[in-house]
């Protein structure tokens, strides 16, 4: 079985201010559930774009369903996340790509954020969510 979510946002802050937020957003006392974030690889390409990568650990509270699979506390409940981003300054398009690399025998979630400067106000920035859930319990 396969979703899609596509959602869009748009932030009164300009794309500077929101992409300097996102490489700011962890650790926060409002993220509780990210128990760490590590930067593994960083450069800046010849053509002034950032490439990033993260691993991100995570962990929520179980569904209903999730508590007859996992006992409350065990390390199967964290969630390992690969992030990958890439800022594009020249063109002011910042595009991440989150991707779960452990629990996917129950489910592998992609999701796709893209933000931009509104094309009728640069003082305003369009962020573009797409998320696809696959596999959920085979």
């Amino acid at each position: 079985m396969v979703k899609t979510y596509i959602t869009q946002w748009l932030y009164t802050f300009p794309w500077s201010q929101v992409v300097s937020g996102f490489w700011q957003k962890f650790p926060n006392p409002y993220t509780g559930h990210v128990l760490s974030e590590d930067t593994y690889y960083r450069t800046i390409t010849e053509d002034n774009k950032i490439i990033s990568k993260r691993l991100l650990s995570k962990t929520n509270k179980l569904p209903r369903w999730g508590e007859r699979i996992f006992s409350r506390g065990s390390s199967s409940t964290i969630g390992f996340i690969i992030e990958e981003s890439v800022c594009d300054i020249k063109q002011k398009i910042f595009t991440t790509t989150t991707i779960n690399i452990n629990l996917k025998s129950l489910m592998t979630v992609q999701e796709t954020c893209t933000y931009r400067p509104d094309k009728t106000d640069e003082s305003r920035t369009k962020h573009l969510l797409y998320n696809v859930i696959k596999k959920i319990m085979n």
